[in-house]
């Protein structure tokens, strides 16, 4: 009787938890349309594959023109809203090709290529790993990095400064999307 009663708790859960993965989160248009850039204060609708938005615990969304734009938020959240962040782990970026929104976690970025973002050099974000690679080798780029690999050493990079020794290892994302496990491809 239990074990029938735990199967159907389980069976369910995996379901939900499948309908909530196959729903694809997008930003509200009004969002994308309206919205500026919490660092750079640029238009993103200017910008479509260069936009990157956050959804924080608060239900708030935060958009910006740019990867670049996004990490230096996170590196420094208070000099931009006054807060403290409260990150639900929720961060799309679209796709440097198709235009199509992914979970910035599950994205390949490429840094060091010669294509220029709203504020200069920038990471391009795709949802393959081929893809991405063949962008890096066609556009003079220096690597093809996940999330967690977006490092303050690659924010050096953008900004164009050289990196101290203590940058070169120190994440950037939040850790509380660290405990999301991007599937592998």
């Amino acid at each position: 009787r239990y074990g029938i009663f735990l199967l159907l708790f389980v069976s369910s859960t995996i379901a939900l938890s499948n309908a909530r993965a196959a729903e694809q989160l997008t930003p509200p248009d009004w969002v994308l349309d309206k919205g500026v850039c919490t660092v750079s204060g640029f238009k993103v609708k200017d910008y479509p594959q260069w936009q990157v938005c956050q959804l924080d615990r608060g239900g708030e969304w935060r958009v910006f023109a740019g990867m670049k734009n996004f990490l230096i938020y996170v590196n420094d959240p208070d000099k931009y809203i006054g807060t403290k962040v409260r990150h639900s782990g929720d961060i799309l970026v679209r796709d440097y090709t198709t235009k199509k929104w992914i979970d910035a976690l599950f994205a390949y970025f490429v840094f060091g290529d010669d294509i220029i973002g709203p504020n200069g050099r920038d990471v391009a974000a795709f949802d393959s790993k081929e893809k991405a690679e063949r962008f890096a080798r066609s556009n003079k780029g220096l690597g093809v990095v996940r999330m967690l690999g977006l490092r303050r050493s690659v924010l050096s990079y953008l900004e164009g400064v050289q990196p101290d020794s203590a940058d070169l290892d120190s994440i950037i994302v939040p850790k509380v999307i660290e405990s999301k496990q991007a599937p592998v491809r």
